[in-house]
């Protein structure tokens, strides 16, 4: 049985974080299949960035930001990993922004990850005034 590690991977000696994106179109059927492919990886990612949601994600080890309406868009961040969701104004896009805290995922600069959905109907696109 090969055993997985919860160490950070490393590219070149440095730590890299691991980001996934998923536009998952409704994840209350699908939390299964999710927590399964994430159980399966060796190197777990820290941030996954959901779209579609229709419903706020639950994933064991990790906490869920989400946008204001738990409809539309979700970052789901590692639990060792420390986070602060920014709220914004939800214009034509719903998104949920996050900012990753440099000293627990090894970098010299703090990360910031947008999880962002514009539905096809919607007429304004700018996510930023």
């Amino acid at each position: 049985m090969k055993q997985r590690s919860n160490k950070k991977k490393k590219t070149n000696g440095e730590d890299v974080t691991v980001i996934y994106q998923w536009n998952c179109r409704g994840i209350r059927n699908k939390e299964a299949e999710l927590l399964l492919h994430v159980d399966a990886l060796e190197h777990k990612p820290d941030v996954i960035a959901l779209q579609e949601t229709n419903g706020k994600p639950r994933l064991p080890g990790y906490v869920t930001y989400t946008d204001p309406t738990e409809e539309g868009t979700a970052v789901l961040v590692r639990s060792n990993v420390a986070a602060t969701q920014h709220v914004t104004p939800q214009g034509g896009c719903e998104h949920t922004l996050v900012e990753i805290h440099a000293r627990t995922i090894g970098n010299t600069g703090n990360l910031y990850v947008m999880s962002a959905y514009c539905r096809p109907s919607q007429r304004q696109y700018d996510l930023i005034e």
